[in-house]
């Protein structure tokens, strides 16, 4: 219909011209489409075989010294997932974060031998929201209900234990923690998102260690 309405109104050469430009941009269209599933079909090639995937869980410890729940840290194919288990906490959202140090000893002193957030990059600020974030240690909030923490997160922001461009590996030669914070993280400000003090912890080691 639309051909017939334009031969009827324009001259030949300009439908001559029309549909020669409409061709090329239909193909080009069509070239880049490919193009672009080829770069998503790249994207997704894993960096670990699932066959070979680990997974380790520490004991999540409250500032009492006592254990009050697990984490497990699961290899994925870009980056680990977190499952969270918990009780005892303070009804609603808490900050949790990726911290450099795997060391919960110093469980009255409020986690501090756990050291700062994971980086992968020195000058990232903490923050999701934050236009110079995120930090690679940064994680959504977790949600404690009726008392009991349960939670799955995943971070493609960091690696389980190998050395690849742009994420930080968790497991190095002094391990990492993770740390849940009183508060909710803010996602903007810093250092910690107005998170709070630090109310649990869970240490994991390298496994050469």
């Amino acid at each position: 219909m639309f051909r017939a309405f334009y031969q009827k109104h324009a001259p030949i050469t300009h439908v001559a011209a029309f549909f020669a430009t409409f061709g090329v941009i239909a193909l080009s269209t069509t070239a880049a489409q490919a193009g672009h599933h080829e770069d998503m079909q790249h994207d997704m090639t894993p960096t670990v075989e699932v066959s070979t995937m680990k997974s380790t869980t520490a004991p999540l410890v409250n500032v009492e010294g006592e254990e009050a729940g697990l984490v497990t840290m699961m290899e994925g194919t870009k980056g680990v997932v977190f499952k969270i288990e918990g009780a005892g906490f303070a009804e609603g959202w808490h900050g949790a974060h990726l911290h450099q140090v795997g060391d919960c000893s110093d469980n009255e002193a409020g986690f501090k031998a756990s050291g700062s957030h994971v980086k992968a990059d020195a000058a990232s600020k903490h923050g999701f929201q934050n236009p110079e974030g995120p930090e690679a240690g940064d994680l959504p909030n977790v949600f404690v209900h009726h008392g009991t923490l349960n939670a799955e997160i995943y971070s493609g922001m960091v690696s389980y234990d190998m050395d690849v461009e742009g994420r930080a590996k968790l497991l190095d030669d002094d391990g990492f923690a993770f740390v849940m914070h009183e508060n909710p993280d803010d996602m903007v400000s810093q250092p910690i998102g107005g998170a709070g003090a630090r109310i649990a912890c869970a240490a994991f080691k390298s496994e050469t260690e």
